[in-house]
């Protein structure tokens, strides 16, 4: 496996000896080229000897065939090497999903499943293989959709998911603890990998749904917006929005650790429009909550005008005090939803 890798992961680090580490398993190219290089970057440094790997394959259960395909993946993974490999049945490791086999609604059912194996493994790290044209697909879906300049950052390289599932079979709960999800390859481009795979004589398996530009609308940016683009543009388009994903990305960094400062000082209420909903935002994702635009200046205005905030039914954002955070509900009731939302 490449060098190349090696140097990906070294910027994500620190990574810690005896970690436990999960890594997402769908038997494509960038899965499998994930797998390979995790596993010379463990064999070069010594002191990761002792790190676990469990190799995850989410069983989506969305058509009759997910599982076939769910079970071609995992013996594929046995053969790498890597780790334990573990099939994860979505209605043994994830709540109810979306109606539904949308991207957005697999997606869901992907993370909850990653969720709830971390919160089994006790997992540090989630290691997903995301890469370069993952990052430019997914700032032109942004771009259609209306994103604001912190959509425009794409993909983060690093993010923190919060843990916890409902297991079907032995019906228990658990919600804490947070992994660290990181993606290696978000440098690299989706041809390169492929070129690499092929030089070491490495198979994959392909998705058919893949080549269907009606199937997501991801394919349809890939197969059919991208290379028309090509043809108006005078250099590659996929490299222009990298660029601008990765200025945007740094504003963003700018920006959260001005917001930050803000959610410090407890100045909330005198602060601009934008930082006030971008503090709100904040503190709702680091307690585990997903956030939408019209809901956050939602809570904005009930902020502005009683000072506190409902987000359901067992937290509350208020200001009194001075800083902007998340407190229990005087009246909070003995359960809160397996997965917030604000």
């Amino acid at each position: 496996m490449p060098h190349l890798a090696a140097s990906l992961f070294e910027e994500l680090g620190p990574w810690q000896p005896g970690a436990s580490v999960g890594l997402g398993f769908s038997g494509g190219a960038d899965s499998v080229f994930l797998a390979l290089a995790w596993k010379a970057f463990c064999a070069r440094h010594p002191a990761l000897q002792g790190v676990t790997t469990q190799l995850w394959v989410v069983d989506h259960q969305h058509h009759a065939r997910s599982g076939a395909a769910a079970q071609a993946a995992a013996a594929l993974a046995e053969t790498l090497e890597v780790g334990e490999v573990q099939i994860l049945a979505a209605r043994d490791w994830a709540p109810p999903a979306p109606a539904g086999d949308s991207e957005e609604a697999l997606r869901w059912v992907r993370y909850a499943c990653f969720a709830a194996a971390a919160a089994e493994s006790q997992a540090e790290v989630l290691l997903l293989g995301h890469q370069a044209d993952d990052q430019a697909e997914t700032l032109m879906l942004r771009l259609l959709r209306g994103t604001g300049m912190f959509g425009l950052a794409g993909i983060p390289a690093r993010r923190l998911m919060q843990r916890g599932y409902r297991h079907a079979v032995q019906g228990s709960e658990d919600s804490e603890g947070v992994t660290e999800v990181r993606r290696p390859l978000l440098g690299l481009r989706r041809s390169e990998i492929r070129e690499r795979l092929r030089a070491i004589g490495q198979a994959w398996m392909a998705d058919p749904s893949n080549d269907d530009p009606h199937y997501a609308a991801r394919n349809g940016v890939r197969l059919q917006a991208l290379p028309m683009l090509a043809e108006w543009s005078t250099g590659d388009p996929v490299r222009a929005l990298l660029r601008l994903q990765r200025e945007a990305d740094d504003w963003k960094r700018s920006e959260v650790e001005g917001v930050r400062e803000l959610l410090h000082s407890g100045e909330w209420l005198e602060a601009a429009g934008p930082q006030r909903r971008r503090a709100v935002e904040i503190v709702l994702r680091q307690a585990g909550y997903t956030t939408h635009p019209a809901r956050v200046r939602d809570l904005e205005g009930a902020l502005l005008r009683r000072g506190s905030a409902h987000i359901d039914a067992r937290f509350r954002l208020t200001i009194a005090g001075g800083p902007l955070r998340l407190v229990p509900r005087r009246d909070a009731a003995s359960s809160s939803p397996e997965s917030p939302e604000a």
